[in-house]
């Protein structure tokens, strides 16, 4: 068409990054779809992660979880409260298995449970695996937090947060809502079984900013099927074809991301780039334009509904 148009694309990966570069309107978590192994979360991560380890590194991966597992058996039954017991599994990563936060831009294998209790560095993402399978293995109930760009964990009913890439220190919502402006209100709180499609997600925009496309592609397949009712997940998986040139099926994940979550501009503004480019100037400018009375900054959307005007 003679034009390039512009889409919001994978993030540039910045210090507590969970997830996507853009800002995303917080996804309804479809907990009734979350498909868990009868092992646990654990169990599940695990055959996820043979896509990007390999079946060997996960078998180590399993024993020193397993390890990990003995080590927090008293955060399970010995601590007066909750709070006191998630510290306690906290201690058991950091300190019994020394595990750190790895520092951005983190690999596809930092991103991934069984490269951060090998590698003993992991991403936000995979420091709230290993809580959250811990805390699972172990009875005690926890949520994670999952902002656009970042991952908290909490205690059902409580305000309060723990930062996983400062040792699970107590932060109070006014002092995440300072630390992460805006986005601090989109976010989604879901139990650690819930996790699973959000795990992936991430470990798939991972895997596709290393230039393993192939990877990618199953991983966000496997996320869709995990649970298809989850508009981020949707759209990560649209912005990766969208990326690949990959139109008409770039179209329909981002069309199921916007009808999941009419409130994401982002969507909108990427769909609109996939219909343009499709040759479908009427829907991209309604697309373009739905973007804009979300958020009339979104500048992206702006940029290309003038070079639409222009045409």
């Amino acid at each position: 068409m003679g034009r390039t148009f512009e889409a919001a694309r994978f993030r540039q990966a910045a210090r507590a990054v969970a997830s996507l570069t853009i800002v995303l309107a917080a996804a309804r978590a479809a907990h009734g779809k979350t498909q868990v192994h009868d092992g646990g979360l654990a169990a599940s991560i695990f055959d996820v992660d043979t896509t990007v380890a390999g079946a060997g590194s996960v078998n180590t991966a399993r024993v020193q979880f397993d390890g990990l597992v003995t080590s927090s058996g008293p955060c399970g039954q010995n601590a007066a409260d909750a709070g006191a017991r998630l510290q306690c599994l906290f201690g058991a990563m950091y300190h019994t298995a020394q595990i750190t936060a790895a520092g951005e831009p983190s690999t596809a294998r930092e991103a991934s449970l069984s490269g951060a209790l090998i590698g003993k560095r992991g991403s936000c993402a995979a420091l709230a695996a290993v809580a959250l399978c811990l805390a699972d293995r172990v009875g005690l109930p926890v949520e994670a937090v999952v902002f656009p760009h970042h991952v908290a964990l909490a205690l059902p009913g409580h305000s309060e947060l723990f930062e996983l890439l400062d040792e699970g220190k107590a932060t109070t919502p006014a002092q995440m809502r300072a630390r992460l402006g805006a986005e601090f209100g989109k976010s989604v709180r879901v139990p650690p079984k819930a996790y699973l499609p959000y795990y992936i997600e991430n470990l798939a925009v991972r895997v596709a900013e290393d230039a393993d496309n192939v990877r990618a592609e199953k991983l966000f397949e496997l996320a869709v099927r995990v649970d298809s009712g989850n508009a981020r997940v949707r759209f990560d998986f649209g912005t990766f074809l969208l990326n690949d040139s990959r139109l008409p099926e770039a179209i329909e994940q981002l069309s199921k991301s916007v009808q999941l979550d009419f409130r994401n501009p982002d969507a909108w503004a990427n769909l609109g780039v996939a219909q343009v480019n499709s040759g479908d100037v009427r829907h991209a400018r309604e697309s373009f334009e739905h973007a804009l009375r979300l958020d009339p900054t979104h500048a992206l959307a702006r940029q290309n509904l003038a070079a639409i005007g222009a045409q």
